[in-house]
């Protein structure tokens, strides 16, 4: 048991002394940065029962929208091309 806390403590103090560095000095964050910043976004979409919810954010919704509609209404727009959303909450508006 002491070896095991004397190699905690000596990686902890190496930990401590590098530092956490700057997250631009990770080869992941630039990756990541342009997807996070990238124009074309992908909806968060989740089914509750038989409602499918979304979250969208862009630059005209930039504190983001919530929708829901059901996945029959949804197909059936896909087939159609028309709106599917039964209802809609801007949270711009809410916190205007």
């Amino acid at each position: 048991m002491v070896h095991y806390e004397q190699t905690v403590r000596r990686e902890r103090h190496v930990a401590l002394a590098a530092g956490p560095g700057a997250p631009e000095d990770d080869p992941m964050y630039g990756k990541l940065r342009s997807i996070y910043d990238d124009k074309k976004k992908i909806p968060h979409v989740a089914v509750r029962g038989d409602a499918v919810y979304n979250f969208w954010q862009d630059e005209d919704h930039v504190k983001g929208i919530w929708r829901r509609t059901t996945m029959e209404v949804r197909l059936g727009a896909w087939r159609t091309s028309q709106s599917s959303l039964l209802w809609a909450i801007n949270q711009s508006t809410l916190s205007a």
